[in-house]
């Protein structure tokens, strides 16, 4: 019997209603793990080449804090009673020096409970520990935002925030980058996975999304070399635990995740997703005077976001039936790919 596959647009209506105002002013599926649960460690590339195992990237027991009393005994536990952590952060690039906020959001269950006036720890991976930053009180929305520290080297280092009262916490990374750092992009929905409806099967079965044969190899191989690594995703914030869980456990190189915060952003138009990616890109390029090795992606959407960036045509990978559209080069398999991949140079950081 064929699969009947439910139409994209359902699709992104669906995760338009789950936007929140408190993420659109800012950066999940539920996951099947109790109010301590962590996420695995992000897969790290091997080579010494790696402009990510500089900074924050190295092999360190997670902080482990003493449990305190909630500050509120009646409302915050009720607020867990909803269900597993949904905490999320929104990944940060700073050029070094810059002063730079972390913004977090704590909410439980399907529902997306705030976690309201309670104490959230910032960690910092500094390598071969982490380090404290300080200790702040979640907002009536659940959110807290953090002082960066300015004095890091260049690097990408790993953050954890810790709810005080259960322990559980949420993962991200803040990205130190001199300007002309080469990065490569890659969406994630029909990119890594197989199809844009992997995510709506995975929340609403409870299955894994699938990945692409050989697409963490396809990532890797631009690790490897030097590249730094940014997941571009349409996803909305709400899965942003998900999605690093799902990244994480497929073994993708560790990199920068960003997600849309906009409900506007999700739909799968020029105006839509294609206007936020644009958006990130230039930022990357303007801003951070950022060199965009490649770009990978599946859609219309991906290809005009990427050439609006200045990706070459040659170094724009696309899979799927929209592959070799507008100039793009055509991606039959990850596996096909890859020697095509390894002609490439490593990457000359700065």
């Amino acid at each position: 019997m064929k699969r009947r596959q439910v139409p994209i647009v359902t699709v992104w209506l669906w995760a338009c209603a789950t936007f929140d105002t408190a993420d659109s002013n800012a950066a999940t599926a539920p996951l099947s793990a109790d109010s301590t649960s962590t996420l695995p460690t992000p897969a790290m590339p091997t080579s010494s080449k790696d402009g990510q195992i500089t900074g924050g990237h190295c092999a360190a027991n997670y902080p482990a804090p003493a449990k305190s009393s909630w500050r509120h005994t009646t409302k915050s536990p009720l607020a867990t009673a909803a269900g597993a952590p949904q905490h999320r952060i929104r990944d940060v690039i700073a050029l070094p020096g810059a002063a730079a906020q972390l913004r977090g959001r704590f909410t439980y269950g399907t529902i997306d409970k705030d976690l309201e006036d309670e104490s959230v720890e910032l960690y910092l991976q500094t390598c071969p520990g982490w380090q404290l930053v300080a200790t702040k009180i979640t907002d009536g929305d659940g959110v807290i935002l953090f002082d960066l520290p300015t004095h890091l080297a260049p690097g990408d280092y790993r953050v954890r925030m810790v709810v005080r009262g259960d322990l559980s916490s949420a993962d991200g990374t803040f990205a130190v980058w001199p300007k002309g750092v080469q990065v490569v992009i890659s969406d994630v929905d029909g990119t890594l996975t197989t199809s844009d409806w992997e995510l709506f099967k995975d929340v609403v079965a409870h299955r894994s999304a699938t990945m692409y044969a050989n697409g963490d190899e396809a990532i890797r191989s631009w690790a490897t070399k030097g590249y730094r690594v940014i997941y571009l995703t349409g996803r909305p914030q709400i899965y942003n635990r998900y999605t690093r869980h799902w990244l994480n456990t497929h073994n993708l190189p560790a990199g920068v995740v960003r997600l849309t915060d906009d409900a506007r952003n999700v739909v799968p138009s020029e105006q839509g997703v294609q206007a936020f990616k644009s958006a990130v890109l230039k930022d990357l390029v303007t801003t951070f005077g950022t060199t965009i090795r490649a770009g990978h992606g599946n859609a219309i959407t991906d290809i005009g976001a990427y050439q609006a960036a200045g990706i070459a045509n040659a170094a724009l990978f696309i899979i799927g039936p929209h592959g070799g559209k507008m100039g793009s080069t055509a991606v039959v398999s990850y596996t096909a790919l890859l020697p095509i991949l390894a002609k490439y140079p490593d990457a000359a950081q700065p």
